[in-house]
């Protein structure tokens, strides 16, 4: 018993011993953290227009330990980089993977990374002596540096940098040089100029910007700078051919579209002209039908309003809600009327639940949600009671449809060859084929004008009119009449009689107006409630309690959509860890 204790205790004594090294080391390795000190460069600019640089980089580390800091050297804008040279604390490094190694790994970027044994709370210093080829660029009127010194992918703030440029004193500058940030001093000699800098943030990047006479340094572009060129010139010439493909494509489209709404116009007989005033219904059509006749904005609360005049629907005033707003219901009343199949529908469309079994029932802000899904239910048998009434024209109504289904599938067909242009083009200047290039051009052109053909065809389709001529005289009649009850609410036309409110109403909501419709009766100083109209005791003869069931119900309707510094050349990132 005792030897077994003495082991417990023994193996409680290294654990709290592990846990103590644990806290003991935990602050130093959370503290880890490090900046530069320094981070100097110098830019040499060689007579045969290549570009010397020397960066020296002045590490303090906190904490740590630190194993190794590195240097990737993009190719941005750039021909080549070669002759590298690292050194750590003023010795050159040999090349390898180890402990007092340099690691160079050639690629885009060029990675460089010195490797080193574990320090921690060291100061070391780290320079990188590299050739850069194309780093002059030409220009219309001068032979240009812009380089980026201090790369713009750094974690690490940086203390001081002095950023050196050195030229050869038998060239001539066209202007002064210049640092993207302003420098605490700026000092110029015969073939240098010296820039020194305060306190640099974290991935804040240094440019520097010199311009030559031209000719002095080289006599061609540089390699990537030629490419550059090439590819703009072929995309110039591939242009036009592109913007010609459109044009063609759009013009014999257009042609075409005209030509099929040429044949589509139809002569007219006697049609009533607007010249006509009509103040009353036309004719004893319902009102769902006469709005859907002239594409009205609601047909279906044309029916609602006119189903509800007929005792077949209540809409009563229910308790406030948020912000003491009025809420309504909906609610089916008992009735052995003969219904249209349209009103059919629309009682299905908002009363029927699952199972097909009727409810009695239906907030008013519910509306819009069952319409959007069970529209069909009530619009289908309403074009067929127009189709047979001879309003529709099945050809022109097939043709229109037809139009829709083209104009979809032309805006469909544009985009995909939009999109092939474009990933061919992109592919194409990369691997600059001048030909391809070409072709990808005419497929942009073609394809962005089939996508232009196919929104204007699909305007033009909803333009077209599936009425017959006799519906078209129809729905003269009830635009007429339709102008006739705007011109009431405005207060232009004048209308004698309460009952008219009641008896236009339906028409009035279904043509938009019936918020309208009652405000204006009720400035009249209309009183008189409708019997499909239950408001709440203490509101009953409240005529403002219609304006607002007008108001919400229009609103609730309305909302069923179915019825109704770059440029610089090198950069890359610097770091350690």
């Amino acid at each position: 018993m005792y030897n077994n204790l003495s082991m417990k205790g023994k193996i409680l004594v290294a654990v709290l011993a592990l846990l103590a090294c644990l806290g003991w080391t935990s602050p130093a390795l959370a503290a880890k953290r490090y900046h530069a000190e320094r981070f100097d460069v110098t830019l040499e600019v060689q007579t045969d227009g290549s570009l010397l640089v020397t960066e020296t980089v002045r590490f303090r580390f906190e904490g740590g330990p630190f194993t190794y800091a590195f240097r990737d050297l993009t190719y941005t804008q750039i021909d080549e980089i070669d002759r590298l040279q690292a050194s750590m604390d003023g010795a050159v490094l040999p090349q390898g993977t180890g402990p007092g190694q340099v690691e160079i790994v050639p690629g885009r970027p060029l990675q460089v990374t010195w490797h080193f044994t574990p320090t921690s709370d060291s100061v070391h210093e780290f320079v990188l002596i590299y050739r850069v080829q194309g780093a002059i660029r030409q220009e219309a009127d001068a032979d240009a540096l812009i380089w980026r010194a201090i790369p713009e992918d750094h974690n690490y703030p940086i203390e001081r940098s002095t950023v050196t440029l050195r030229y050869p004193g038998s060239v001539s500058l066209q202007s002064v040089p210049e640092l993207s940030k302003a420098a605490v001093s700026s000092e110029q000699s015969d073939g240098q100029v010296q820039w020194t800098i305060i306190g640099i943030k974290a991935d804040e990047s240094l440019v520097v910007t010199a311009r030559f006479a031209p000719g002095s340094l080289i006599e061609a572009p540089p390699q990537w700078q030629a490419r550059q060129n090439a590819r703009r010139q072929q995309s110039s010439r591939a242009a036009p051919v592109g913007v010609a493909a459109g044009l063609l494509t759009l013009g014999v489209g257009l042609a075409a579209l005209s030509g099929f709404l040429i044949r589509q116009r139809r002569t007219r007989g006697t049609v009533l002209g607007p010249a006509v005033r009509v103040q009353a219904p036309p004719d004893r059509i319902p009102p769902g039908l006469a709005v859907r006749l002239v594409r009205g904005r609601m047909p279906a609360l044309a029916t609602l309003f006119d189903l509800a005049g007929r005792g077949v629907i209540q809409i009563e005033e229910r308790e406030k809600g948020w912000l003491s707003r009025k809420r309504f219901n909906l609610r089916l009343s008992p009735s052995d009327q003969e219904l249209r199949p349209h009103e059919q529908g629309l009682l299905r469309a908002l009363f029927e639940q699952r199972g097909g079994k009727m409810g009695d029932c239906l907030p008013l802000s519910e509306v819009a949600a069952r319409l959007s899904r069970r529209s069909r239910w009530y619009l289908e048998p309403l074009d067929q009671e127009m189709e047979t009434a001879g309003w529709l024209d099945p050809q022109r109504k097939a043709t229109r449809t037809w139009w829709m289904v083209g104009a979809t599938v032309a805006f469909l067909m544009g985009s995909g060859v939009l999109t092939i242009g474009l990933i061919a083009g992109g592919g194409a200047v990369a691997r600059e084929a001048g030909s391809v290039l070409t072709l990808a051009a005419i497929a942009v052109g073609v394809g962005g004008a089939l996508m232009l053909l196919g929104f204007v065809t699909l305007i033009a389709g909803a333009a077209i009119s599936p009425l017959s001529g006799q519906g078209e005289e129809a729905a003269a009649a009830w635009k007429s009449f339709a102008t006739f009850l705007k011109g009431v609410v405005r207060g232009d036309e004048f209308v004698a009689g309460e009952e008219v409110f009641e008896r236009y109403l339906p028409f009035a909501a279904g043509f938009g107006l019936g918020t309208a419709w009652a405000k204006h009766f009720h400035k009249q100083g209309y009183t008189t409630i409708p019997a499909w109209f239950h408001a709440l005791e203490a509101e009953s003869s409240d005529f403002g309690s219609v304006v607002a069931v007008m108001a919400a119900s229009s609103a609730s309707f309305s909302g069923s959509g179915a019825v109704g510094a770059a440029g610089a050349s090198g950069g890359g990132a610097s770091g350690a860890g």
